[in-house]
């Protein structure tokens, strides 16, 4: 898919959910949008989007010690996707800023950070589902619990702007150094699809 078709979809598919919700429930997230004063202004959103790709980098070598250096499994449903830079920015912007409306702004204060940190580890456990072994899996479904606690903290400490900037830089990251098992597992399904 083409960057504007990530945006759109992500945009499509979870901010008339984040609406519906909000609405059915009496609570405005649109009013946590209110963008941040002093040091949180816009140098507080650029490192915030620093700090969330300085965990992802960090995240990823711990994680790369834990799964025996192979994330195979963990691209395997990203394969289809040619992950360029332009794609790699808007998907981590639709993502940070689209999931932390639906999970922070919207679903956090009406269940708490527990609940709406487990739903948000739901979503991300489609990755998990490749998994050659139950503990990956396991493993996987913490680190993204962990990863979303923080987003909530992040949320209720500073707010909405920097939420969605930390997990934008996060994903951003992640998606850059994940990239080039990406392309070779693009690869492998694209020599698949000729060989047919």
């Amino acid at each position: 898919p083409t960057p504007r078709r990530v945006v759109l979809g992500t945009l499509l598919a979870m901010l008339p959910l984040a609406w519906l919700i909000g609405t059915a429930s009496g609570h405005r997230w649109w009013q946590s949008l209110a963008w941040p004063d002093g040091l949180l202004g816009w140098s507080g959103v650029l490192l915030a989007l620093a700090a969330g790709g300085a965990v992802a980098f960090a995240a990823h070598h711990a994680e790369l010690r834990l799964a025996g250096a192979s994330f195979d499994w963990v691209v395997k449903p990203l394969a289809a996707i040619r992950l360029d830079h332009p794609t790699s920015i808007a998907s981590s912007l639709a993502a940070g800023v689209c999931e932390e409306i639906l999970f922070r702004a919207t679903l956090q204060p009406m269940l708490g950070i527990g609940w709406a940190t487990l739903l948000f580890a739901l979503l991300h456990f489609q990755y998990a589902l490749f998994a050659p072994r139950l503990w990956q899996a396991g493993a996987y479904f913490v680190v993204i619990y962990l990863v979303g606690f923080a987003l909530g903290l992040v949320y209720e400490a500073w707010g909405l702007w920097v939420a969605m900037a930390v997990h934008a830089g996060y994903d951003y990251v992640g998606l850059r150094l994940l990239a080039p098992q990406i392309a070779r597992a693009r690869a492998q399904l694209l020599a698949r699809g000729a060989a047919k």
